[in-house]
């Protein structure tokens, strides 16, 4: 019965404080207005007829005083209905009145009654504003009737009828600028008031005035508006004279901290008056405004020195401001984690130890002594007195009370304070909590990572050793140095003059312009042989748009003599490595570490100690929505609603072809969805995959919510030019010029604007300025952290990293530091991150232990580390023919991965023979540390050469991906085939061909991939790399050729290990 009196009542007051009129009462002030309408109508035509006998005065002066005495009976009858509908709106009111009176009376005696928790007593406390306010606002509505009353009486006593016929009927509200107790307004700042003490006069006689002289906090408003920046300074309506009913106080201090901090819900600085045990008392402008209580402190056992500032956020105040709660956390967070009950049955109050603990519930901290995460139970200490409990069906009960020993200093230091209110409430059997499941699994999911972090403090984490490691690999390749080869095509040689004319790719055009090294590089030409050797040191270098004029130091070289070595088309540039993106990683790495700039701790600290990820509370159900994409599978479906429901962390493993870029997709799309203002962070090692997913969004039509950020647009699509950052800013400033301002000041300031941002080399503030109009960012996670980009500070609310398998701990932490909420996207079943050149030689110096320790990618060690509930596994693949995917799924994922759906073969080059193995028993050939097959290379230039013809007979267009896993065997191809595409320029009509290693090429797929083995001899224990042999084969759409020396894999030396290429070899005699 009470919930619903009190919920009527606050309806009532709501009603009342925002002046709320019901549609009965609309009417009724209609129908006065009319009916003075007609009185006044009357009163103009006597009017009229008074002016007419004022001319005839002469004649006529006896009939003057009947229209008086009409003009009088007219007033009465205005009179008198004014009269009664003052006394109809006063038995309206008076009755609502007195209901909220009741309910409040009856509500301030239950929370001194009743133990509730600090979230219902926050509820009553709401209440308890809005009716409070509805109570003062009526005692100054009855006071505005009465003044009303007296003065419509006074105008007819006086013989003022014209007046009183004019006068407007009462309002049906409080009017605007009627002043009442409790009432928050602004005043336009004014020095006059500081002199007069007069803030503000209203046309009912009231006056509002700062404190007397007297008072205590006279200067604290003085210094308050003194302080105070603005045109206009708010006022809390705070006290009334006594002695004069129309005189009113109000206080600056307290309106300011209504109006700019209460209502707003942003942090203000205030100092600290004094530091009680229990709690903290506030001040602001040297007046005494609240209390920080402990619970709400970030240090709740610290003690603050007098005066010393804090940041505080306003929790909870009551109506005057006389009792305001202070909190250093956002209340948001407050109300997520402050209070919770937990329930004990009602037999355990006759135990001697439950008197004992209601004694302490006022005298002691809360402190838990132990958690079972298995079992859920955790253990609290009050003095000694151990209460033990459970989480059951989404509540907390008290299974046990008892008392134990007193404890140790050593057992003390043990305890971790509970910085939550925490209320015993009885049960009855059955359970009603306001705390709600959120704040309940934040109370356990928070004790139970405080008591884990306790426990292990001292103990590393594998992760921790793993991450402190990889910052020695990145420091050594910071000392090491490197260097980076580019491959580039000779449009002219002059050896006499020495002189060499090529073209330059942007990326080399770039770090040619910005190469600031003593020493220039040399200049190596490719051989016949297809090795590049080095002719002659770089003397100087021009650039000329996009060619490069290289003037080499060694002259008079007689070009028929280089014709005889040379091939003369293509030539080698290696230049020494920029350390910057290493740089950015040690960066990232170090701020990881020690919890510097980071968007989100909690984050950080699961990943150094992956046994807290199995706290996350399973109170939280899975997100129910409604897909954008009606093609997603249910697997799909599943992963996209987990990692939706995730809070802050989320892993996805996706094998080849099992659509990682559909969810990535839907997860945005989602995303955006919920929170529109949402940004959201694209990243991956690779632009390729960045790409795939933007270019999807766009198709989605969400061009205009995209930022592609990258130094150089060549490393980014063509499909993405209007989205690349360099033209978002060009257009930006388009969009500014041609935009129309009328008003000058505003004109300067665009001008002004335009200045900072019409050049070349735009800040990093400005670009992060202009930048911030865009939801969706795509990057890789160098680029990211590259400051002039503007990107490298900013807080993103999901960060996607695709590909995170492949990332090394420093890239992948780059994007990590700044993201609020995380999903992994990868596949530890392909390559790893890759050791850079410039260390391999010391890598390859580790013990295998070592070596495997590093090689094992952070996404793998998170992924085997977090609880089912947090990840999520793509198991159906729709790329491959079902033959390839069979071998993938049975070699490298134990029958896991299914086949999504069967191909029509009917346009494939080879339909019957979906995987084929050519046997070919060529010799390898070391190329220093690489090695080559010519013979394999041959053979594949024809089968290039039979498919083209078949292309060409059956009129298709074909992707060919040529890969092999040794780079001078990629060499040897290119050359081979750039040779075969002069004697066949037609091909390109019909086959798009890319030759690579396998590690460049994962992340792509073409309709028919070429596996080039190259060994003939020794082991293969290189080649028997499970991941790069699952990329390999699975790249293919259509169709997958092995080629290689058949009879040598079978009989291969493998050292201990098993040989898959047995298996690879029984499958392609199957299919």
């Amino acid at each position: 019965m009470f919930w619903y009196i009190v919920s009527a009542a606050v309806a009532i007051g709501t009603k009342i404080v925002f002046d709320l009129l019901s549609e009965r009462e609309k009417k009724k002030q209609e129908k006065i207005k009319r009916d003075i309408e007609a009185v006044r109508e009357k009163q103009r035509r006597l009017r009229e007829r008074i002016e007419k006998i004022k001319r005839e005065i002469g004649e006529l002066g006896k009939e003057l005083e009947n229209p008086v005495i009409e003009e009088r009976e007219l007033a009465s009858v205005v009179l008198k209905k004014y009269l009664e509908r003052i006394d109809e709106l006063v038995e309206s009111r008076r009755r609502d009145y007195e209901s909220i009176k009741d309910v409040k009376l009856a509500v301030e005696r239950d929370l001194e009654t009743f133990a509730f928790s600090s979230v219902r007593k926050r509820e009553f406390r709401k209440w308890l504003l809005f009716l409070e306010e509805a109570i003062y606002k009526l005692e100054a509505y009855f006071e505005y009737l009465e003044w009303f009353r007296k003065r419509i009486n006074f105008l007819f006593e006086q013989g003022n009828y014209e007046s009183l016929i004019y006068e407007n009927p009462p309002e049906p509200v409080l009017p605007e600028d009627y002043l009442y107790t409790g009432k928050l307004i602004k005043v336009k700042k004014d020095a006059k008031i500081l002199e007069s003490g007069r803030i503000y006069k209203n046309s009912y006689g009231q006056t509002l005035r700062i404190p007397p002289r007297d008072n205590p906090y006279r200067n604290c408003e003085i210094i308050a508006f003194s302080n105070y920046e603005g045109n206009e300074i708010p006022v809390l309506i705070t006290a009334r004279s006594k002695r004069f009913p129309e005189l009113y106080y109000g206080s600056f201090v307290k309106g300011i901290l209504l109006h700019d901090y209460g209502l707003k819900r942003i942090p203000l600085e205030a100092a600290v008056e004094e530091d009680w045990k229990t709690k903290v008392i506030v001040s602001l402008y040297n007046q005494r405004v609240g209390q920080l209580p402990r619970e709400y402190k970030k240090q709740p056992l610290r003690t603050y020195k007098i005066g010393e500032p804090l940041n505080l956020y306003i929790l909870e105040y009551d109506y005057l401001l006389k009792r305001v709660t202070f909190s250093e956390y956002h209340p948001e967070e407050v109300e997520k984690k402050e209070s919770v009950e937990i329930f004990y049955p009602l037999e355990m109050e006759n135990s001697e130890a439950f008197k004992k603990f209601g004694r302490l519930v006022e005298e002691e901290p809360l402190m838990l002594k132990e958690v079972d995460v298995e079992k859920k139970e955790l253990s609290f200490v009050l003095g000694n007195i151990q209460i033990d409990v459970v989480l059951k069906n989404s509540f907390l009960f008290a299974k046990n009370l008892r008392e134990i020993p007193p404890l140790t200093n050593q057992d003390k230091r043990k305890l971790i304070f509970v910085p939550f209110e925490v209320v015993f409430t009885p049960s009855d059997g059955v359970e009603f909590s306001l705390c709600g499941e959120e704040n309940i699994g934040y109370f356990v999911e928070s004790l139970t990572t405080e008591y884990l972090m306790s426990v292990y403090r001292e103990d590393k984490s594998e992760i921790e050793e793993f991450i402190n490691k990889w910052k020695e690999v990145n420091l050594l390749e910071l000392s090491k140095g490197s260097s980076k080869d580019f491959e580039v095509e000779i449009e002219e040689i002059d050896a006499e003059e020495g002189m060499v004319v090529i073209k330059g790719a942007p990326e080399l055009v770039e770090i040619l312009r910005n190469f600031r090294e003593e020493k220039l590089p040399s200049f190596h030409l490719q051989a016949i042989d297809g090795t590049f050797k080095e002719i002659s040191k770089i003397k100087d270098f021009n650039i000329e748009k996009n060619r490069i004029l290289l003037r080499l130091e060694l002259r008079h070289l007689r070009l028929k003599e280089l014709e005889k070595e040379f091939l003369l088309k293509r030539g080698l540039l290696s230049l020494p490595y920029n350390p910057y993106p290493v740089m950015k990683q040690i960066k990232a790495i170090d701020r990881f570490i020690n919890d510097k700039e980071i968007v989100n701790s909690e984050i950080r600290k699961k990943i150094l100690k992956p046994f807290l990820f199995r706290v996350e509370s399973d109170l939280s159900p899975s997100k129910k929505i409604e897909f954008f994409n009606d093609k997603l599978t249910s697997n799909q479906k599943e992963v996209v609603e987990k990692a939706l429901s995730s809070k802050e962390f989320f892993i996805i493993q996706g094998p080849p072809g099992t659509g990682k870029t559909t969810v990535i997709t839907e997860i945005v799309r989602q995303t955006l969805k919920e929170n529109p203002d949402s940004k959201i962070l694209i990243v991956s090692q690779q632009n390729v995959a960045v790409d795939n997913v933007l270019e999807r969004l766009k198709k989605l039509g969400f061009s205009s919510m995209i930022v592609r950020v990258a130094s150089t647009d060549s490393k980014v699509s063509p499909e993405l030019g209007e989205e690349f950052i360099g033209r978002r800013i060009e257009s930006y400033r388009e969009n500014l010029r041609k935009e129309e301002v009328l008003h000058h000041s505003v004109r300067e300031l665009r001008n002004k604007w335009l200045q900072i941002i019409d050049r070349e080399n735009v800040s990093p503030r400005a670009k992060e300025l202009i930048l911030s109009q865009f939801n969706v960012v795509g990057a890789t996670c160098v680029g990211l952290a590259n400051s002039n980009l503007g990107f490298d500070a900013s807080e993103f609310d999901l960060v996607i990293v695709d590909e995170a398998g492949r990332a090394n701990l420093g890239e992948l932490l780059i994007p990590v530091n700044r993201a609020k909420k995380l999903i992994l996207v990868g596949d530890h079943y392909q390559l790893p991150p890759t050791i850079s050149a410039a260390i391999r030689e010391e890598f390859y110096k580790l013990s295998p232990f070592e070596r495997e320790f590093l090689e094992k990618s952070l996404f793998e060690r998170l992924f085997e580390a977090v609880p089912e509930k947090l990840k999520g596994k793509l198991l159906e693949q729709f790329r491959m023919p079902e033959q390839i995917g069979t071998i993938v799924s049975e070699l490298f994922y134990g029958g896991e991965l299914r086949n999504g759906l069967v191909k029509d073969t009917s346009d494939f080059v080879y339909p019957d023979r979906v995987i084929q193995w050519i046997n070919v028993n060529g010799k390898e050939k070391l190329e220093g540390t690489s090695r080559k097959n010519e013979k394999e290379a041959k053979v594949l230039m024809e089968k290039i050469l039979e498919i083209q013809e078949i292309c060409k007979e059956r009129n298709l267009q074909k992707e060919i991906a040529v890969i092999t896993p040794y780079t001078a065997q990629k060499r040897l191809l290119r050359q081979y085939f750039t040779s075969l595409l002069k004697e066949n320029p037609e091909m390109e009509e019909f086959l798009n061909i890319k030759i690579d290693t396998v590690d460049a090429f994962q992340g792509k797929e073409a309709d028919i991939v070429f596996y080039s083995t190259v060994r003939s001899r020794g082991n293969i224990k290189f080649l028997l790399d499970t991941r790069r042999l699952n990329v390999a084969i699975s790249r293919a759409r259509e169709n997958l050729i092995f080629v290689g020396n058949k009879n040598f894999f079978k009989n291969a030396k493998t050292r201990g290990e098993e040989n898959i290429f047995l298996s690879i070899l029984e499958k392609t005699e199957m299919f």
